[in-house]
C-alpha cells in the first residue's frame, strides 16, 4: 500500500524587528569601541598623549563644533585679548582636550595602581579629612579641568565617592563606560531625580558625593531658583 507524500512544514523565523537591528548595531559598535580602546591603552601614554595633540590640532583646524563653542566661550571670558591671542588659547585647549581623549583609554583600561601612580602630588587634601571628620558629608565639584577620569581612581578609591553623570542616550555604551568606571572604585549616578536622591541618601550618611558644574537633572525633576545677569551683552543662568 502506498502511502500518500507527506511534507513537514518548517515555519519561517519570525521577522527581525527594528528594535532587533538595533540591538545589533549598538552591540557591534560597543565591541568594536572595547577594542580599540584596548588596542589604544597599550600604547605608552607619552605616545597617546602625542597622538592625542595630534587629535586636538586636527579638531582646531578642520573647526568642529567643539572647537567652535571653545573659541566661542573663550571669546566671551577674555574679550580684552588680542584675536590672535584668542586663537592661540583656543589652539591650546583643543590640543589638550585631545589630550585627555587620549588619556581616557589609559585611564579606563589600565589597572586601578598603574593609573593611581599618575597622580604624584595632592595639595590641601587636609582641608578634605577635616571636613569629613565632621560627619555631615562632602560634596566635591569637579569641572571638566584636566582628566577626570583619572581623579576618579583617587577619590572612589580613597573617599568612596560617589558622582553623577550623564548616561549615554545608547544603552549598550552607556553600561559599558559604566564597566570601566566601576574598577575605579567610585560609584556613579545618573543625572536625574533618582541620582539626585541616591546623593542625597550618601550625603545624610556623611559620604562624599561628586557634581559637574555643566550638570543638570532633567526639565520638571528639581527645583531651581535663577538668577540673570548681564555677561559680555548676553544673559547667562545661574541655576542654585
Amino acid at each position: 500500500m502506498t502511502m500518500p507524500h507527506q511534507t513537514k512544514r518548517h515555519d519561517a523565523a519570525p521577522p527581525r524587528t527594528v528594535s532587533d537591528k538595533a540591538t545589533a548595531r549598538s552591540s557591534v559598535r560597543a565591541w568594536s569601541i572595547d577594542i580599540l580602546l584596548d588596542a589604544f591603552a597599550r600604547i605608552p601614554l607619552s605616545v597617546q598623549r602625542l597622538l592625542g595633540s595630534g587629535l586636538g590640532l586636527a579638531m582646531y583646524l578642520s573647526r568642529t563644533r567643539m572647537a567652535q563653542v571653545s573659541r566661542e566661550n573663550i571669546d566671551l571670558c577674555y574679550g580684552a585679548l588680542r584675536p590672535e591671542s584668542r586663537r592661540s588659547l583656543t589652539r591650546r585647549s583643543m590640543i589638550e582636550t585631545g589630550k585627555t581623549m587620549a588619556e581616557t583609554a589609559f585611564a579606563w583600561k589600565a589597572g586601578h595602581h598603574s593609573v593611581r601612580n599618575l597622580i604624584n602630588r595632592v595639595d590641601n587634601e587636609a582641608i578634605v579629612t577635616s571636613a569629613i571628620a565632621s560627619g555631615q558629608g562632602l560634596i566635591f565639584m569637579l569641572p571638566h579641568i584636566g582628566n577626570w577620569e583619572i581623579l576618579n581612581h583617587y577619590l572612589g578609591a580613597r573617599y568612596g565617592l560617589t558622582h553623577m553623570y550623564q548616561p549615554n542616550k545608547d544603552q549598550t555604551i552607556d553600561s559599558l563606560v559604566q564597566d570601566y568606571r566601576s574598577r575605579t572604585g567610585t560609584e556613579f549616578v545618573p543625572a536625574s531625580l533618582s541620582g539626585i536622591r541616591a546623593q542625597l541618601v550618601v550625603l545624610r550618611n556623611g559620604g562624599t558625593i561628586g557634581l559637574m558644574p555643566d550638570q543638570e537633572p532633567d526639565v520638571h525633576t528639581g527645583v531651581f531658583r535663577f538668577t540673570t545677569v548681564t555677561f559680555s551683552s548676553r544673559q547667562c543662568s545661574k541655576a542654585d
